[in-house]
This record gives C-alpha cells, structure tokens and sequence, in this order.
C-alpha cells in the first residue's frame, strides 16, 4: 500500500510540474506582445470615428462658418483621458491653416501621431466653401 500512495503523489507532482510549466510559457508569450500595432489600429479608427462624429452632427461647418473652435474643443476635451488630439481645419486647396482646436491638456503630437483627414463643406452667407479636417492623435504618455 505505502508504494501506492508514492505513485499518487508522484502523479501529481508530475502534474503540478506540467501545469506550472504551461503556465510559465503562456505567461512568457503574453509579456512579449507589442501593443504598439493595437494602439495604431484604436488610434485609426477612433480617429475616423470622431471625424465622422463631429461632421455629421455639423460642429465642423459651424467651427469652420463662425471660425469658433469652442464646440470642437469641448468635444475633445470629453473624450476618454489617454487619448489626446488636435484638429485643423483648412480651406481646400491651401495649406494655411484656418482653425485649430486641441485637447487642452494635450498641445504638441509626437512624431508617431495618427493623421486622419475628412472634407466637408459649410456655407457661409450664399457661398458653399469647401474645407479639409486633418485630425491628429496619441495615446498620452507614448
């Protein structure tokens, strides 16, 4: 009876060791994921979204008619706390830009900020004029 027992504990010992090792690589092969690849593809599309947002509930023809950022600047300072951005409006065919509105605590991109752009028109008095939205954004701290 006394060698049974070495045998079930010898059998569980074996799977402690089976498990722990499972665990160990898992662990290991988690650790070495690169979000870097996950942030672009959130910042890409949470960039089109807002864009998307803020032109069809027509705060980018209001900014750009009354050239007030107020509505677009609190919208971003709304939107969730890691991520930051900056939005400028330009006339279509000129690179000067015609507005600027950004996150308060969130002034100057990095170097591997996402650019989305999105056109739109305003009118102003009888005159439709054509504008371009180039949206600019990171995740704070990268």
């Amino acid at each position: 009876m006394n060698s049974r027992g070495f045998v079930i504990s010898f059998d569980a010992i074996l799977a402690l060791f089976v498990i722990f090792a499972f665990l160990i690589a898992s662990f290991s092969l988690i650790a070495g994921i690169d979000e870097t690849s996950y942030n672009r593809l959130f910042l890409k599309n949470f960039s089109l979204d807002v864009l998307t947002v803020l032109e069809k509930s027509g705060k980018l023809a209001s900014a750009a008619s009354s050239e007030d950022t107020e509505p677009l600047d609190s919208f971003l300072n709304r939107l969730p706390f890691s991520y930051c951005a900056r939005i400028d409006i330009l006339e279509q065919g000129s690179s000067q830009i015609f507005l600027t509105a950004s996150r308060a605590s969130c002034t100057n991109p990095p170097q591997n900020s996402f650019l989305a752009r999105r056109f739109f028109s305003a009118k102003t008095g009888n005159a439709t004029i054509y504008y371009n939205a180039e949206l600019r954004a990171w995740i704070s701290g990268d």
